[in-house]
């Protein structure tokens, strides 16, 4: 079986581990040049395959808003996927508050309920059954459920349960969005059911109320992290999708467009291009700023260097934005949680624009301004770098802001989506990134580019410093928490590729550093991979651990001291090459 693509390295960024941050920003500009030229042989956004699909989507879709019925679409994903699917079914919520009963019903499914929005749920996207479970709470009060189940690399058992529930249903139009051909799905079976997601995605692609969604956008620049282009481009897909939709089913005035011309344009593929024209533009003039960022880049790896923290301030979606990307890195990189935080204005009401408050669960779950300045504040350092998000009419919310943080020993800095001129703050200029797309993207007070240009900026900037600080090995992530089953199966994958070994060994050396033994007994390797997922939770290094084990030349103990002595792997193997060569 050949790994999904989302798990293959990408060539462009193989020794990114050791680049400036310069060279980073450089790095990834070219990498995602990949989502809009396309990748190999594969068919992408602009391939007649994949638009041929994306058209029968928007016309099935568009035929289900006209008629008198009550609709529920229903975004659904685990982790990353989860957090957008939450986003994009807030967003469309706001665009279509002016329709009244005509709209239909924006929601969303997030495995591990709406506390993994902030913080990893160890295991929750690995249940299908429960996934069902979820899925079947909007089928009383909807006449038709339009289902956008997210999985990047076609993995997710929360995903497979609920596609291969749809099937055999009437009441729904199901779509598959994700980023991988499907024979690379992954095609090992399910703990505790039958068959895994290829099998379903064999099943699912011949359904009569079926769709597949997935432009190849190739591998990301850091292997696996699809928080990446594959947050990216959902963001983009389901954007594409429901906004052209709406608009073909007269649920968007024509003031409240993304661009007027769009109204003169009835043939739907150059509306698709049209607006596929302009997402690239904004990536363009992110780029642009290329300098800045690597500031930036620099600036938050010296503080993750420095044991400091990155803190992010927003409202509304950027605030909202800042949340999902400080969110992903503990899973991804294995950052400790409070090294990269998001606050939003509101706290929980803001963020879930609904009445459910969860600060009071943990004190992870504080993510109001309040909290900020209660729990944070009084104990800022200047190892600590907190940026301010907003965008044109924020200008006295990040003024407020701003001058509180200049009350503290730490480091402020803005970035500021517009295209008008920012106001003169009282901050260095080379503590400001003004990003200015050319068009204002406006419907509802939904700023739709500002939020493509923030989620590429504030990725660059928390994964150049994680890459500062030594988390990544060539292109790979190797400090990771083990934390679903996606993420066991892509450690013994990278372990295999790094190492030249075979997949038992390399699930040996895996479970040798989980259970912190060099001789595994038989019930240890007879576990069930959810147990392993257990075991692993809390522990620090498990990977880089099992990637010195795999060498067959550390025990355990000893790939323990070495990790003490010098975090970066690179050099620990580089050494031990060069002092036995």
């Amino acid at each position: 079986m050949k790994p999904s693509l989302t798990e293959t390295p990408n060539y462009l960024t193989q020794n990114i581990d050791i680049a400036t941050p310069l060279e980073i920003v450089r790095l990834f500009r070219q990498v995602d040049a990949q989502i809009f030229q396309g990748y190999k042989k594969y068919p992408g956004f602009l391939d007649p395959e994949f638009q041929e699909r994306f058209q029968r989507a928007v016309e099935e879709i568009t035929g289900s808003f006209k008629k008198n019925q009550k609709v529920t679409v229903v975004f659904s994903g685990a982790g990353t996927s989860g957090r957008l699917a939450a986003f994009l079914a807030k967003s469309f919520s706001r665009v279509t508050t002016h329709a009244g009963e005509k709209a239909p019903i924006f929601t969303y499914l997030m495995a591990g309920g709406n506390a993994a929005l902030v913080a990893a749920r160890e295991g929750a996207e690995d249940d299908p059954h429960q996934a069902v479970q979820d899925l079947k709470v909007f089928e009383k009060e909807s006449d038709k459920i339009i289902y956008i189940g997210i999985t990047c690399g076609f993995s997710a058992p929360y995903i497979a349960g609920q596609m291969n529930y749809t099937l055999n249903h009437s009441l729904y139009y199901s779509i598959l969005l994700g980023f991988n051909p499907p024979e690379r799905a992954r095609d090992i079976r399910i703990e505790n059911w039958d068959r895994s997601f290829f099998d379903v995605l064999s099943t699912f692609e011949k359904g009569k109320n079926t769709n597949v969604l997935n432009p190849i956008i190739g591998p990301e620049g850091i292997t696996g992290s699809t928080r990446l282009k594959g947050g990216t481009a959902t963001k983009m897909v389901g954007e594409l999708l429901f906004y052209l939709s709406l608009l073909r089913s007269n649920l968007l005035s024509t003031q409240n467009c993304l661009d007027s011309s769009l109204s003169e344009q009835p043939d739907l593929l150059k509306e698709y291009l049209h607006l596929l024209d302009r997402y690239e533009d904004v990536k363009k003039i992110v780029y642009n700023k290329y300098q800045t960022i690597a500031r930036f880049i620099k600036i938050a790896g010296k503080s993750l260097n420095n044991e400091g923290h990155i803190y992010y301030i927003g409202r509304k979606n950027l605030g909202n934005l800042g949340i999902v990307d400080a969110s992903e890195c503990p899973p991804t990189f294995g950052a400790a949680f409070e090294d990269v935080r998001g606050f939003i204005e509101g706290g929980w009401p803001g963020l879930l624009e609904q009445d459910e408050d969860l600060s009071h669960v943990d004190w992870m779950y504080r993510i109001s301004l309040d909290d900020f300045k209660k729990d944070v504040f009084p104990n800022l350092t200047e190892n600590d770098s907190i940026f301010i998000l907003g965008e044109r009419n924020d200008e006295e919310f990040i003024k407020e802001q701003l001058k509180k943080v200049q009350a503290s020993p730490a480091q402020p800095h803005i970035i500021y989506l517009s295209p008008t001129h920012p106001p003169g703050w009282n901050i260095p200029s080379d503590s400001l990134l003004h990003i200015s797309p050319p068009f204002p993207g406006l419907f509802h007070g939904h700023h739709f580019w500002n939020e493509f240009a923030l989620k590429l900026a504030i990725n660059l900037i928390t994964t150049g410093a994680h890459i500062l600080k030594g988390k990544i090995y060539e292109n790979r992530m190797i400090d990771l928490n083990i934390s679903n089953n996606k993420l066991f199966y892509r450690t013994i994958y990278i372990l295999q590729t790094f190492m030249g070994i075979d997949y038992e060994t390399a699930r040996q050396s895996v479970l040798r550093s989980i259970y912190q033994t060099d001789s595994p007994t038989e019930d240890i390797l007879n576990m069930p991979v959810s147990k392993h997922i257990y075991n692993a939770n809390g522990q620090e290094k498990v990977v880089p651990k099992a990637l010195l084990i795999a060498t067959g030349k550390f025990t355990y103990k000893e790939a323990e001291k070495e990790l003490k002595k010098d975090p970066i792997v690179r050099n620990i193997v580089q050494d031990f090459i060069n002092n036995n060569d």
